[in-house]
């Protein structure tokens, strides 16, 4: 009987969460035209790093595709196969940067998506269970933070000393066109490096008394296991063969 019941109990779940991705995929194929034409995803990416639902690597590979619509198709395929948070926060960034419409269009669903199951197993878990360095998490929190308070010459100086970037990673990032477009390609970096990059990182921050406090405030940055949750999912999913194609993919 008891067998029965928890047979029953999983069947249940199983159609109720199909029917939530059903809703909320239904509700962005509604409004697919909109997205892939009317938005500039740029800050929307930077929110989305911020809250680490996408990781650098995602953007790379979104901002790999020359094309304006392909960028954004492949963002919302990533909102897709990742559910929740990544919706609410898509949504929340549309708001956050001129989209409001949009946003109010899609939000109506966002009470009925559950989190996924990576989510749910992280708040009984500890922070040593995912393998996420916390400085990771930290410097991504305050993704948006550096890329718009930061001039980055005297710090790049100083990790090209220490040898964290090289001559040429100056010239990439040189190659932004913009102030934050290049502290981008800079956080980018970071993000790649491993645990001596990032405290090498806020000692050229120490060494400007207009940047002590963000590196205090990124050094001591709370970092929860559903933040680790959050990220590692990320990795999960650069991991999957991206040659097959997903079940509810909007490049179909």
């Amino acid at each position: 009987m008891g067998v029965t019941c928890a047979l029953i109990k999983l069947l249940l779940n199983f159609f109720f969460v199909n029917k939530q991705i059903s809703s909320f995929t239904d509700r962005i194929r509604e409004n697919k035209n909109r997205i892939i034409q009317d938005i500039q995803i740029c800050q929307i990416l930077d929110h989305m790093m911020t809250h680490l639902v996408i990781s650098a690597d995602d953007r790379l590979d979104i901002e790999n595709y020359p094309r304006h619509a392909d960028q954004n198709k492949a963002l919302l395929d990533i909102v897709i196969k990742r559910r929740e948070p990544a919706y609410s926060v898509f949504v929340d960034g549309l708001r956050n940067y001129g989209y409001e419409e949009i946003a109010n269009d899609l939000e109506c669903v966002t009470h009925d998506i559950s989190p996924s199951p990576t989510l749910v197993s992280a708040e009984n878990e500890g922070l040593s269970d995912w393998n996420v360095p916390l400085y990771k998490v930290r410097l991504q929190k305050n993704y948006l933070k550096v890329i718009t308070d930061i001039q980055h010459e005297s710090i790049v100086d100083h990790l090209i000393s220490r040898e964290v970037v090289s001559v040429d990673d100056r010239e990439k990032i040189e190659s932004g066109k913009t102030t934050q477009e290049k502290n981008r390609i800079l956080m980018d970096m970071l993000l790649r490096k491993n645990e001596r990059g990032f405290k090498e990182f806020l000692k050229a921050l120490r060494k400007d008394s207009i940047y002590a406090d963000l590196a205090e405030q990124i050094e001591k940055t709370e970092v929860t296991s559903t933040d680790m949750a959050t990220l590692h999912k990320c990795n999960f999913f650069e991991k999957e063969n991206f040659t097959q194609q997903s079940k509810y993919s909007l490049h179909q």
